[in-house]
């Protein structure tokens, strides 16, 4: 590895890249955003991960830098727009499955809702304490009968 310093190297590579390539500059530019923002996406959890369970005696100097990348970078704004919407996409999803008329999920009720329900298999929801087997079978939860 070289000693020589290079400013603005993204710059530099995007350059090359419409040079070698035969592309136009935006269109390499568009192409590489997507992988920046992935890595700025990493640099956030990274963030995270270190404010949280860091032991490191520069912890805030550490983040400082890595958040002050993300600024340089023009990266900043997107990435914690992507972050929170991944995030938010992440989360799990309930939907109601064998009819009924369960309140729609609204600000209120939706925690509820939420948790009186259980994933059986992919896709299938039931009411938590309820069982779709037939009484007495080996995956009921209801005690044996006597006969």
């Amino acid at each position: 590895m070289g000693n020589s310093f290079m400013a603005d190297p993204t710059e530099v590579m995007e350059q090359y890249l419409a040079e070698q390539l035969d592309r136009d500059l935006d269109a390499v530019r568009h192409h590489l955003r997507r992988g920046r923002i992935s890595m700025g996406l990493e640099v956030i959890s990274l963030v995270k991960l270190i404010e949280d369970h860091s032991i490191l005696a520069s912890k805030e100097e550490t983040i400082s830098v890595l958040k002050m990348f993300l600024v340089n970078q023009g990266l900043d704004d997107v990435c914690h727009r992507w972050y929170e919407r991944l995030d938010e996409w992440r989360k799990p999803k309930f939907r109601l499955v064998h009819g009924g008329d369960a309140p729609s999920p609204d600000a209120e009720n939706e925690a509820a809702v939420r948790a009186s329900f259980v994933e059986v298999r992919p896709g299938v929801w039931l009411r938590r304490g309820s069982t779709d087997a037939p009484p007495c079978s080996d995956q009921t939860t209801d005690p044996p009968s006597v006969d």
